[in-house]
């Protein structure tokens, strides 16, 4: 879903900071275009279809909390990301992930609990059930 794509990207963002030389004591924004995954990162639910990939973000940022003193996270809204340099490539890049499932994840350096399939959305799920349904009842 949308939702669990925008908390990989917050998790992948997190990885890149993590790995990132020199940023020990700077604050970090982390643009986020979904006030569903900013919620659901301040106040966590099971009920939520990306609740699992919410405790590995915590920990990432917490283990950048712990290994790079002073540095400071914040996630931030914004709306649509336009006008945001990079934001096109990052956009691409999330269409190529996607679509190329494993594959596209096999060969990169991903966080440990990002790598191999993400577990089925019910809510995916349920989308593509009706668009298949639809373009069905489209084609009769």
């Amino acid at each position: 879903t949308v939702f669990e794509g925008e908390l990989v990207g917050v998790s992948l963002a997190l990885d890149m900071l993590a790995k990132e030389r020199g940023a020990e004591g700077c604050q970090v924004a982390v643009y986020v275009d979904s006030q569903a995954a900013l919620q659901a990162l301040r106040e966590p639910s099971s009920t939520s279809p990306g609740h699992y990939l919410i405790p590995p973000i915590w920990r990432q940022a917490k283990k950048i909390s712990t290994e790079m003193t002073g540095t400071e996270i914040e996630m931030v809204w914004l709306a649509g990301h336009k006008g945001i340099r990079g934001n096109e490539e990052a956009d691409k890049a999330a269409k190529d992930a996607a679509t190329e499932g494993k594959r596209a994840n096999e060969n990169r350096k991903l966080p440990n609990h990002l790598k191999g399939e993400l577990p089925a959305s019910v809510s995916a799920l349920k989308q593509n059930l009706k668009k298949r349904i639809k373009d069905s009842w489209i084609r009769q």
